[in-house]
């Protein structure tokens, strides 16, 4: 039989398969033997058709494993998972849900945690990059009892350092003349130090308010004294509003 197929009678019609209203195609039980009509471009047409959809289907099938959360995994791999985790990155996990914060307070996951601080901390013990102990010494990580010792009399040298400057400082009073310090600072005043910021603004707002009296009197009267000023001179060249009139009036005259 020969494989150069030609189109005829309802096929030729009928142009490419049908398809359901879903997209699928309309497959017939048909091979090439017996339905002659079709030509070998109408099979590859059907082939790549196929082809399509079941990549259209794998792909949606990989969306929806996309869109699976970590929540939805075994409680087993998220052990697994959290046991690698660092103390800081699993606090950080422990918030974010119920579910995770619950599978980080087992005790099941705290001992998986153990028995693998165990298996890998000899070999970080042994491992020749491990700095020295005079090394961890030197970058006070490793605090012996001479070091601990003298920490504590370092800070009573300072505490006796600090409680001397501060016996021999001089008192608010005296501050309070050279400037140094507010006046409201000082103890015999009736204001409470809760409600100096509060005075301060009140005084603030009284000082513009007499700033805004004094400017709108005093410059006010120098903008009315100028006007007054420029009328005389405009009456007196020619140009205000007198002037204008009277000449009106003279060419009403004029022209009776």
């Amino acid at each position: 039989m020969s494989r150069d197929w030609t189109w005829s009678g309802e096929s030729a019609r009928a142009g490419r398969p049908k398809r359901h209203k879903n997209g699928s195609l309309i497959r017939r039980a048909t091979c090439c033997c017996e339905s002659p009509a079709w030509t070998r471009s109408s099979v590859d047409d059907v082939r790549e058709d196929g082809l399509q959809e079941q990549g259209g289907t794998v792909v949606n099938s990989l969306k929806n494993s996309s869109d699976m959360m970590l929540l939805h995994l075994p409680t087993e791999v998220l052990l697994q998972i959290l046991g690698h985790l660092d103390v800081c990155d699993l606090l950080a996990t422990s918030r974010t849900s119920h579910h995770l914060r619950d599978l980080s307070l087992a005790p099941i996951l705290h001992l998986l945690r153990l028995r693998r601080t165990r298996a890998i901390l000899p070999p970080m013990l042994t491992s020749p990059s491990r700095p020295s102990l005079s090394d961890l010494m030197r970058r006070s990580i490793f605090l012996t009892h001479t070091t601990v010792v003298s920490r504590r009399l370092a800070r009573s040298l300072v505490a006796i350092r600090l409680s001397r400057r501060l016996a021999a400082r001089p008192s608010a009073e005296v501050l309070v003349e050279r400037a140094v310090l507010p006046p409201e600072c000082l103890p015999c005043m009736m204001v409470a130090p809760g409600l100096v910021a509060r005075k301060r603004a009140v005084e603030r707002e009284r000082v513009k308010d007499g700033l805004r009296r004094w400017i709108g009197s005093v410059w006010r009267g120098e903008v009315d004294k100028r006007e007054q000023g420029v009328r005389v001179w405009e009456e007196r060249v020619g140009v205000g509003r007198v002037w204008r009139l009277r000449r009106f009036w003279e060419r009403v005259g004029g022209d009776v």
